[in-house]
């Protein structure tokens, strides 16, 4: 429900969830984790509080309004490829845009951002994992940001299933159909 409400759609999810249990190997805390980043990235004060009440440690959490959070996204993606402005967290509108396009985003650069951090001396990696998922999961997002292919191979695979299985039931139910069709011919030529 939480992803829902931030944009992301079933196969969304399901890229998300999947890349980030590639680590963690356990679906159940990757789902709460992949909740808990969603929330953050929102940063809201109701996003906050469904964090406390779902006893995630929210002393690091700062409610930030969309543009605060913004640019510290942007501070800690700023590279050489994306010329330095970063990625940005919010839709041409104003509105913060759905969790998995922001994390894809920023998985296609995570590497980058490593890579710099080597050479500058920095830690912006830790410290972007740390924003959007907190302490307590910052394995799950680190899964994530380490797994963009997956996250997009995932994603793409679940949206070209939508529709198979009811392709295949329906060429089954046609083969019988048909061969119902054939058997009544059948008895009315038996009973002729």
């Amino acid at each position: 429900a939480v992803l829902k409400t931030q944009g992301n759609d079933l196969y969304k999810s399901v890229a998300l969830i999947t890349a980030g249990n590639a680590i963690n190997q356990d679906y159940s805390k990757t789902a709460g984790g992949v909740r808990t980043i969603s929330l953050r990235l929102a940063g809201t004060e109701e996003a906050k509080d469904e964090l406390a009440s779902l006893g995630e440690d929210v002393d690091d959490f700062i409610v930030q309004t969309n543009s605060k959070t913004q640019q510290l996204i942007k501070d800690y993606t700023a590279v050489a490829s994306n010329a330095y402005k970063g990625v940005d967290v919010l839709d041409s509108n104003g509105n913060l845009r759905d969790t998995y396009s922001i994390l894809l985003d920023i998985a296609k650069i995570y590497k980058e951002i490593q890579e710099t951090d080597k050479k500058a001396g920095t830690n912006r990696a830790q410290a972007l994992i740390e924003a959007i998922a907190g302490k307590n999961r910052s394995n799950i997002a680190a899964s994530i940001l380490q797994n963009p292919d997956m996250l997009e191979s995932v994603y793409e695979s679940a949206k070209e299933a939508e529709g198979s299985a009811e392709k295949e039931l329906n060429s089954y139910l046609d083969s019988i159909d048909g061969r119902m069709a054939k058997l009544q011919n059948r008895f009315q030529e038996l009973a002729s």
